[in-house]
């Protein structure tokens, strides 16, 4: 088969029924089954099918994809709720809004931590091959 073959390959019906069964969170078994396919076929497909691993790929990633962005839209109004928690008349809620606040400040700074960690090593690979090359 010629790439322009593999271009022009359309899923088959099994085949996108089966990615829309799994993207909704089933699994493979009653996937399959949903599909009419037998697991084996299925697979296969994850292994030696490109255009179908490409297009389970390029769903999720889709779904990734949008709820990030649902996300991000949220962000700002749940900091605006934890404000007002913590300027709450009541004591234990201020207490449990201002340990999350803090709770999630640590977990940042982690996480930049290790970001500046994992780039400080890359740059070292990266001299490192660029000195031996």
């Amino acid at each position: 088969m010629t790439s322009e073959d593999k271009k022009s390959k359309q899923l088959t019906p099994s085949q996108q029924i089966c990615i829309n069964e799994l993207l909704a969170g089933n699994k493979v078994i009653d996937a399959c089954k949903t599909a009419k396919v037998t697991r084996q076929a299925y697979y296969y497909w994850l292994k030696d099918d490109q255009q179908f691993q490409d297009e389970l790929e390029r769903q999720r990633n889709e779904i990734i994809d949008s709820s990030m962005g649902k996300l991000r839209s949220l962000m700002n109004k749940a900091v605006n709720k934890l404000e007002a928690l913590v300027n709450s008349e009541n004591e234990e809620v201020a207490r449990k809004a201002s340990n999350s606040i803090i709770e999630y400040s640590l977990k940042w700074a982690e996480a930049e931590d290790v970001e500046d960690r994992l780039e400080e090593v890359e740059r070292l690979i990266l001299e490192k091959k660029t000195y031996r090359g």
